[in-house]
C-alpha cells in the first residue's frame, strides 16, 4: 500500500475474493507464503486483485515448475518459510530442511522461535519466554508438526532446499555468529549444547 498508494483496505477487500486472485484451495483462504517474494513494475490503474494475482501467481509457477502436486503446496511452502527464517547460506537451508524434516519423522517438535515470534506478533529479537510458555498454532514448542501456514513468504532457495535437503542426521541447529549467519548443526542433544555455548560466548563477546 505504502509503494503503490492503493489504500490497505482495497488489498484487503481483493483478497477476500480468493477466486478472484486465484490463490488455491490448499492455502485455506491464507495468503502467508504465497506472495511470491519479488521486484515488481505495475501500470497505473492496476488493480489491487491483478497485483495479488500476479504475486500469487508468481508463487504457483515456481512450484509448477519443480512438479510440486496441488496437495504438497501448502506443506512445502510451510517448511520453506521456516528455512527461509532459520538459516541464511543454500547450503545451510538444505541442512536446515533435512534437520526439520528428521524432527517431522520422529513426531519431535521443531522448537523454532521464528514460528512463535509470527504467532505472538512480535519480532523475533523481542521474543521472550513469556512468549514460549503461550500456547498459539505457531508455539513449536507447545506443539507437535508444523504451523498451519507459511510464516512468510519463502525464497526460491528455501523451496528448492525443502524439495532437495542435504543428507544428514542433523535433528538440531543454532546460530552461533549472528553478524554471518554461521550455523552450526549436531545430531545429539549434548553436542547442540556445545555449539549453544558458542552462541553464548559470541554473545559474550560483543557485550565486551
Amino acid at each position: 500500500s505504502s509503494v503503490t498508494t492503493v489504500p490497505v483496505e482495497d488489498f484487503q477487500t481483493a483478497m477476500a475474493d480468493t477466486a478472484a486472485t486465484g490463490l488455491p484451495a490448499e492455502a485455506g483462504g491464507s495468503y502467508e507464503g504465497w506472495l511470491y517474494a519479488a521486484t515488481y513494475s505495475f501500470e497505473p490503474g492496476t488493480s489491487p486483485t491483478q497485483m495479488i494475482a500476479t504475486m500469487v501467481g508468481e508463487t504457483v509457477k515456481a512450484l509448477d515448475a519443480r512438479g510440486v502436486a496441488a496437495a504438497d503446496r501448502q506443506r512445502v511452502l510451510t517448511i520453506a518459510s521456516l528455512v527461509e527464517r532459520e538459516a541464511r547460506t543454500p547450503e545451510d537451508r538444505a541442512k536446515v530442511a533435512r534437520a526439520i524434516q528428521n524432527r517431522l519423522d520422529i513426531n519431535m517438535k521443531l522448537d523454532i522461535d521464528a514460528a512463535v515470534a509470527y504467532g505472538a506478533g512480535v519480532p523475533g529479537t523481542e521474543l521472550t519466554n513469556d512468549h514460549k510458555a503461550t500456547d498459539t498454532p505457531y508455539n513449536l514448542y507447545r506443539r507437535t508438526g508444523l504451523p498451519p501456514t507459511p510464516i512468510a513468504s519463502p525464497s526460491l532457495v528455501a523451496i528448492d532446499a525443502v524439495l532437495s535437503p542435504a543428507e544428514g542426521p542433523w535433528l538440531f541447529w543454532v546460530t552461533v555468529n549472528l553478524d554471518t549467519g554461521e550455523t552450526m548443526f549436531a545430531e545429539t542433544f549434548t553436542e547442540h549444547q556445545n555449539n549453544v555455548a558458542l552462541l553464548r560466548q559470541w554473545q559474550a563477546d560483543q557485550e565486551g
